[in-house]
C-alpha cells in the first residue's frame, strides 16, 4: 500500500523528476540533493499538475494532497529555504501555514530552517513574503488578490480542524522572538533598505512579546542625524515610525532625553505630513513640556515648537 501511494505521489513530481530518478537517486530528496538546479523546474511541474486537481472539489477531498500532508512536508526537509525563496515554492509554504494543523511539525521542519537562515530569507523578495504572511496572513498589502483567491480554495476543508486564528497565533509565537531580535540587531539596515523597510512596520505591529527593545532600536535610527538630510530612506523611516508607534505613544517619549531628540528629528524631516502630525501632537502637550526641567531634548523640542 505504501509503495503504491509513493508511486502515485511521484506522478505529481513531473517529467523532470522521472528523468532524473535512478537507483542511486530513487526519491525526490535524493534527486534534489544530486541536482539542486532541477528543484525549481520540478516545483513548476508540480504546480502544473496540482492546480487543475485543486480546482476539482472531489479530488481536493480525497487526494494525496490532504492524506499525505505530513509526508510531503517531511520530504521537503532541508530545502525549506529554497522553497521560501522561490517564485512558486514560497506559495507552497503559504498553503502549509494555512491548512496544516500540526504546528509543532511546521515549527520543527519549516520554521526551524527558515529562522536559522533568517538573514537570507528576509533579504529575498519571496522569502520576505513568507515572513510577512506569518505576521499577517493574506494581507492585501503584501499578497496579490489572485493568490489570496487561490489560498481561499482550501478554506473550510474537512482535513483542517484547528481554528485558523489559533493556528496563526501558534506560528506567530514561534517566529516573533527571532524577528524582533533581528530587528534589534539590524534596525538601521532594515529602515534604510527599501526592500526591508516594509518588514519594520509589520514586525512592530504584529509580533508577539516585548516590543520595547526593537522599538528602542528603531527610535535610535531617528537620532542618527540621517532624517534631517532629506534622504529617501529617512522619509520612509519617519512615516514608518509615526504610523507604527502612533502620536499618543510618541508623546510619552518626551520622558527620556533620547525620545525627545527623536521627536526633534521628526520635526525636521522632509516629509511635511509627518512634521504636521508630530507638531500638532506635541503642541497639544506644550504646557506640560514647558514644565519639564533638566532635559536637553525637551528644551530643544520646546524651542522648535515655539519658534515657528
Amino acid at each position: 500500500m505504501l509503495s503504491q501511494r509513493l508511486l502515485l505521489t511521484e506522478e505529481l513530481y513531473g517529467n523532470t523528476f522521472t528523468l532524473c530518478k535512478s537507483p542511486e537517486c530513487p526519491t525526490l530528496e535524493k534527486v534534489v540533493e544530486a541536482e539542486p538546479d532541477k528543484l525549481l523546474r520540478i516545483l513548476d511541474e508540480m504546480k502544473s499538475s496540482l492546480t487543475p486537481m485543486a480546482q476539482k472539489e472531489q479530488v481536493i477531498k480525497h487526494s494525496l494532497v490532504h492524506k499525505d500532508r505530513k509526508v510531503i512536508i517531511k520530504t521537503m526537509k532541508t530545502y525549506m529555504v529554497k522553497f521560501a525563496t522561490g517564485e512558486f515554492g514560497h506559495l507552497v509554504l503559504l498553503s502549509i501555514f494555512d491548512c496544516v494543523d500540526d504546528t509543532k511539525l511546521i515549527k520543527q521542519t519549516v520554521l526551524a530552517e527558515l529562522l536559522t537562515s533568517l538573514d537570507e530569507v528576509i533579504k529575498n523578495k519571496y522569502g520576505k513574503k513568507v515572513l510577512l504572511y506569518l505576521l499577517n496572513p493574506r494581507d492585501p498589502d503584501h499578497v496579490l488578490p489572485e493568490i489570496i483567491r487561490l489560498l481561499e480554495k482550501g478554506d473550510g476543508n474537512t482535513h483542517s480542524k484547528k481554528d485558523p486564528a489559533v493556528r496563526k497565533n501558534e506560528l506567530l509565537e514561534v517566529v516573533s522572538p527571532p524577528l524582533l531580535e533581528y530587528l534589534c540587531e539590524n534596525a538601521v539596515t532594515m529602515v534604510t533598505d527599501k526592500g526591508q523597510s516594509v518588514m519594520v512596520r509589520d514586525i512592530l505591529l504584529s509580533a508577539l512579546g516585548d516590543l520595547r527593545p526593537a522599538m528602542t532600536a528603531v527610535a535610535q535610527r531617528a537620532s542618527l542625524g540621517l532624517i534631517p538630510g532629506g534622504d529617501s530612506a529617512g522619509q520612509r523611516f519617519s512615516r514608518i515610525l509615526l504610523d507604527t508607534v502612533g502620536i499618543d505613544r510618541l508623546r510619552s517619549w518626551v520622558a527620556v532625553n533620547r525620545g525627545a531628540l527623536v521627536l526633534c528629528s521628526l520635526l525636521k524631516c522632509v516629509d511635511q505630513s509627518v512634521v504636521s502630525e508630530v507638531r500638532s501632537g506635541m503642541l497639544a502637550i506644550l504646557p506640560q513640556l514647558q514644565k519639564i526641567t533638566n532635559n536637553k531634548g525637551v528644551e530643544n523640542l520646546v524651542e522648535q515648537l515655539t519658534s515657528q
